[in-house]
């Protein structure tokens, strides 16, 4: 009777982990989703496939283009590597994918097999994992097709976006309920 009860409260505490990691995600990509970042859809695509933004994707943009100096070549051995980064992130976000297939189908039977949930749990980690390896790897790889100059305009150009929230959005501007903008006076003491 003591191992029965023992093995209840540990597929319960499988069960409690599981749910507390996968409901809010799950809430969030499919809620309406109103605040900033929540991408053109309104419904949380940008946070919520962050991993899927490339870190070479500032090659698209001909303003940051021309703003770091960034010449030909370069521009062509970034679209190169963005377009690898993103097909290998995309064969992990299907393998991802389907394991996360899988764990909603395993904690929908009646009886949890606690090792096969936790197996599937430990391939969705390992794939978010390599990821973040692959993110930071990209972000290495940025550093060195760029002069250390670029680097720097680089890095200053997206805290001035970020700085403001918005790339397009000028400077003390905020979006009231319906998105609209609401200019604020920065000027008033």
């Amino acid at each position: 009777m003591d191992t029965t009860f023992k093995k209840s409260i540990q597929t319960l505490a499988i069960a409690l982990l599981i749910t507390t990691l996968l409901v809010p995600g799950a809430a969030f990509a499919f809620g309406k989703g109103h605040g900033p970042g929540m991408g053109r859809s309104g419904h949380g695509f940008d946070r919520h496939h962050k991993e899927m933004r490339s870190p070479y994707g500032f090659w698209k943009n001909q303003r940051i283009v021309t703003l770091i100096g960034l010449t030909g070549e370069q521009v062509n051995r970034l679209k190169n590597a963005d377009f690898d980064y993103r097909e290998s992130c995309l064969q992990i976000h299907s393998q991802l994918a389907e394991l996360k297939l899988q764990m909603e189908k395993a904690m929908s039977e009646t009886k949890l097999k606690d090792a096969h949930v936790i197996k599937i749990a430990k391939g969705i980690s390992d794939l978010r994992g390599k990821l973040y390896v692959k993110r930071v790897e990209a972000q290495l790889n940025v550093r060195e097709l760029l002069s250390a100059e670029q680097f720097k305009k680089l890095e200053s150009s997206r805290r001035e976006m970020f700085s403001r929230g918005r790339m397009n959005k000028p400077h003390g501007c905020r979006f009231n309920h319906e998105g609209r903008p609401m200019h604020m006076n920065t000027d008033a003491k």
